[in-house]
This record gives structure tokens, sequence and C-alpha cells, in this order.
């Protein structure tokens, strides 16, 4: 800062070499004082580094000593501290020097001297900030979108339309499990429910043991797949048939009924030759032929779970008056896989229920999941049909799904479509609505199944 001010008294003192040339008078001009003054102003920064100030003053360093070695005796040399001399550099260095200048002091030295004004680092700077400020203006007219975008950079607008593409894309698709079958029966006669071909069962819905035993061998002649033994049809149970008013309960108790039971279930066992068994008592509430209170019904199922000719129990498992979840894992710890079933004579169900009921028939524990349902019209089958397949890819446990009725025919032959794992045939007299023939739903399944 020494040298910076040592070099200003000299400034003051010398006279602009080249003013002097361009006036007649030989004296300083209007324009020499103001370029004098405009010269002192530019030549002080508020705040400058000694670097900015040596590169500066670099370039009338030269001029400056020339004026010196011109003028020896001038008063500015005996006032204060000798001044260092920068010693004088070949036309080469110079040149070099003033490349590696900053572009303001270069513009400064080009300009011609004493003609106009030259501009200093901050009026340049601030009249572009000015003219930055104006463009900016002028754009915000324009365009009203750039202000939002320039007061608030990082919010990006978005469309409604874009928003819901978004929420559609990040919403996870739900993936396929990996299925579980579950086997009826033991030994070269045992199925397995949830893999190849849906599985043919024929109803046995004798109402005499001699019924019951002439049922069960003309199925066998027809090669099912396994047997259910409609328990409701016997009429041996019929005394443990539940009042309608829900008055006194019955004289007979659930175990005077077993021998009969017991009795039955063998016969069928030597006539069908290994086939498996589904034990099913369908009551009233369900287009059953009995109503039995609930520890009649309770106490049926848990009998046959302890039977080795049973194979599979299926239970009613929207069932109120009682815990069917508790009811399934009694009956799983005898080591026999449940049906949990639900039946709507009367209705078909809306897809959602209808999902919904699946989801509280799986709940319970059961291990396959049946659903069959009256459909009113083509579209109910539809549904039913619909609903299977998407029950088959979501959940691990097989699925049965029927439309009851002529109308529903087509659902119990779809099911290499749909993933219904069983459909029921006939032979002598139909459980249900709709049944077909067991030689025609094979010819079917067999077709579709390729």
């Amino acid at each position: 800062m020494w040298l910076f001010g040592r070099k200003r008294k000299k400034k003051e003192s010398a006279p602009v070499q080249g003013f002097g040339e361009q006036t007649e008078s030989g004296s300083l001009d209007l324009e020499e004082k103001t370029f004098r003054e405009d010269q002192k102003e530019a030549d002080i920064p508020e705040e400058e580094s000694p670097a900015e100030v040596h590169a500066g003053t670099a370039e009338t360093v030269p001029e400056e000593e020339a004026d010196t070695q011109k003028e020896p005796d001038s008063p500015q040399e005996t006032e204060g501290e000798e001044t260092p001399q920068r010693p004088s550099e070949p036309p080469q260095a110079e040149m070099a020097q003033a490349e590696e200048a900053p572009e303001e002091h270069a513009e400064e030295e080009a300009a011609p001297c004493g003609i106009e004004e030259t501009p200093s680092k901050e009026n340049s700077s601030m009249e572009n900030q000015e003219e930055q400020l104006v463009r900016k203006e002028e754009e915000a007219d324009a365009d009203p979108e750039t202000v939002s975008e320039t007061a608030v950079p990082d919010q990006k607008t978005v469309s409604l339309y874009e928003w819901g593409r978004k929420k559609k894309k990040k919403k996870k698709k739900k993936k396929a499990v990996c299925k579980k079958t579950v086997r009826l029966g033991q030994g070269e006669r045992s199925v397995v429910l949830g893999e190849g071909m849906p599985k043919i069962c024929v109803p046995i819905t004798g109402r005499t043991l001699e019924e019951i035993v002439d049922q069960a061998s003309n199925a066998a002649s027809v090669f099912p797949d396994f047997v259910e033994w409609r328990v409701d049809y016997f009429e041996e149970i019929h005394p443990l048939e539940a009042s309608p008013s829900g008055g006194e309960l019955p004289v007979n108790t659930v175990s005077s009924v077993f021998p009969a039971v017991d009795r039955a279930l063998k016969k069928m066992a030597d006539v069908l030759n290994g086939l498996p068994i589904l034990f099913t008592v369908r009551t009233a509430t369900e287009g059953g032929r009995i109503a039995l209170y609930p520890e009649d019904y309770i106490g049926l199922l848990l009998h046959a779970a302890e039977r080795p000719e049973v194979s599979a129990i299926d239970v009613e498992e929207l069932r109120t008056d009682s815990d069917m979840e508790i009811l399934t894992r009694e009956i799983q710890a005898r080591h026999k896989p449940v049906i949990g079933s639900a039946h709507f004579f009367g209705k078909m169900p809306k897809k959602p229920e209808q999902m919904e009921l699946m989801d509280r028939i799986s709940r319970t524990g059961a291990d396959v999941l049946k659903l069959a349902a009256m459909p009113s019209d083509s579209r109910g089958v539809l549904k039913m049909m619909e609903m299977a397949e998407e029950e088959n890819r979501l959940t691990d446990k097989p699925v049965i799904a029927i439309a009851m009725g002529k109308i529903g025919m087509v659902s119990r032959v779809s099911g290499a479509l749909t993933g219904s794992c069983v459909t029921f045939g006939t032979v002598d007299a139909e459980s249900a609505p709709g049944q077909i023939p067991v030689s025609t739903l094979r010819i079917i399944l067999e077709a579709l199944q390729g």
C-alpha cells in the first residue's frame, strides 16, 4: 500500500504525458482536469488486494519513471523517503505482462488517452447488474410463469394427469405366490389338490345304509378322483336335528349316532377300494338337509377326524355360533386336511364380497378354500370365474369356486382357466343343481387341459 501511495503522489505532481501535446496553449484545459479527477477516483478502489494494486499500477509505472528521468528536480523527490524505482523492461516483457493483466486494464490501455472516459471495474459491473435486472423485469412482464419459477426455483408445477400417472407407477402389483398342495388319502389312490387337471368328486347322497353302499359302488365304477359323503342325507343322524324354533335339546346325544356313522364309513371304504372320502355335514343354513346344534355339529366332525376311512373334512367356516378357527385346528391336529366352505343358494355375492368371504375362510386356517353360489344371470357366472382366477393368483392355497345351476355349468369345467381345483360330477343323483355326469365331465376337462 505504501508503494501505491507514493505512486499516487507522483501522478498528482507529474503532468500526464500526451495532454500537453494535444492543447495549443500548453496549459491543462477543462478536459485535462476532468480526466485527472476521474483518474483519481478510479485509482482508489474501496477494497483491493495487493496483487490487484500491483496489476493496476504496472502499466503506468514505465511512463511515470520516464517523467521522473526528464524532470529530476521534481519537488516530489525531496519529500519523504526514497522511492524504489522499477527497472525498465524490454518491449517483449511488456507485451507478456500486458497479456497476463486483467481484461479491464487491457481495455483501459487500448482506449485513446484524453478523448473518452475509461470505465472503471466497479462502474462496468454495476452497469451489467442494472442491465440484468432490467432484462429480468422485462421477461417477468412478458411471461408470468417465469416469476413463479424465479421465486421458487425448486418447486415444479405438475399437472393432475402426470400426478395420477406417477401414483399408478408407484403402486406395487401383487406378485403371484408359491402355491401349496393338499393331499387326500394315502397310497396309490391318493389325490393331490392344487396341481394338474381339476379333480373330479362324486357325491354320495344315500338315505339308508343300503343306498349309501350302492352309490359308492356306482361311483367307484366311473373312477373319480375322490368321493364326498353327504352325511346330512343319512337318516340315522336325523334324531339330532334341532328344533326350528330353538326349543329343547333332542333326547339323543351326538355320541348315540357314532356307531351308525362308523358302519357306513366302513362299508363305503370296502366298496371304494382306497378312494379318498370327504366327510361333509351340510347344514340347513347352507342348503343342507339337517339343522344341528353347534355342539352336535362339532362333535360329528371331530369324531370323523379320528376315523381312518376319512381323508378330509368339510367345515362351514362362516358359522357364527362357534369358533370355527378352533374347530379347524382341532381337526388338523388329527392329521386331516380341512376344506373350508361357504354356500349361497339364494344369491350371488358381488366380487368384492366374494373376495372377502374367501379371505375370511383363509383366516380360519383351512387348507382348501371353497365358495359356491347361485347366479341369477350370466354376469354372476363371470364374476365368480373372475374371482376364482384372481384368488388363485393371490392365495397360496387351492381354490374351489362354483356357480351353481344350469347357467353356471361352464364354471364347473373351466378350472384349467380359472384355477378351480375341484369339480363335482354325478353318477346317480346330484347333490347340487348344475352338476354334470362324470363321463361327460372328464371328456370336457381333458379336452380343455390339452
